[in-house]
């Protein structure tokens, strides 16, 4: 009588935790923000306060920070991973994150009077000429900047009080309205710089150019 001998293999996979773990440290850039990695809190870093902690490798980590500490929304996010085989490669030892805000949210904190904006060069009102049918397409001919006869002018320095006006897209580029003399003209955005308490807000550069990113 012959006996039937069944041999049971099992396959351990290995789980994420098991995985071989590198220490990374995170840098703030400028502003404090407050620190997740895929989606978990993790604490509030500071630019002058590195945070390290172990992150198992074989694994992509969106890592966001984000601050109110102005009256304007700064938001950065990385994406974190192996180096090499990704599945077995060292993460990266330090990631610095650089919280940036968009014009739309500057441009609204300043109409509230709670950012400054200052020229950055000497500037030339613009007008814009036709209608942008699609504010995200760099090249669209629907609309373009023209100057105006009579120009306003404002000097490189020069403090500026926005219209109340919200942003306005043309061309290429994306435009602010400025009271100049008691009138109102607009202004390319990039000849300004937004800041606060004698700080400049570092800007998202496509929200810049065109019609994107986040409101709030």
């Amino acid at each position: 009588m012959r006996k039937l001998l069944i041999v049971t293999i099992i396959f351990v996979i290995p789980r994420a935790s098991d995985a071989a773990a590198d220490p990374i440290t995170f840098h703030a850039e400028q502003y404090a923000c407050e620190l997740t990695i895929d989606g978990e809190a993790k604490g509030r870093i500071y630019p002058d306060q590195p945070f390290t902690i172990d992150l198992p490798r074989g694994h992509e980590y969106v890592v966001e920070c984000e601050s109110h500490d102005i009256p304007s929304k700064l938001y950065a996010r990385n994406y974190v991973f192996s180096r090499g085989d990704f599945r077995s490669g060292p993460l990266p030892a330090d990631v610095t994150v650089a919280p940036v805000a968009v014009l739309p949210n500057v441009v609204r904190a300043a109409v509230a009077g709670e950012l400054e904006v200052t020229a950055v060069v000497n500037t030339t009102s613009v007008i814009c000429q036709g209608k942008s049918k699609d504010q995200r397409n760099l090249s669209s001919k629907d609309s373009h900047l023209i100057t105006p006869q009579e120009p306003q002018e404002i000097p490189k320095g020069a403090v500026v009080q926005l219209s109340g006006a919200p942003w306005m897209h043309c061309g290429d580029t994306n435009l602010i309205e400025v009271i100049v003399g008691g009138s109102k003209a607009w202004f390319r955005n990039r000849d300004f710089v937004f800041s606060y308490k004698g700080k400049a807000i570092p800007l998202f550069d496509l929200s810049q150019d065109l019609a994107c990113c986040w409101r709030d």
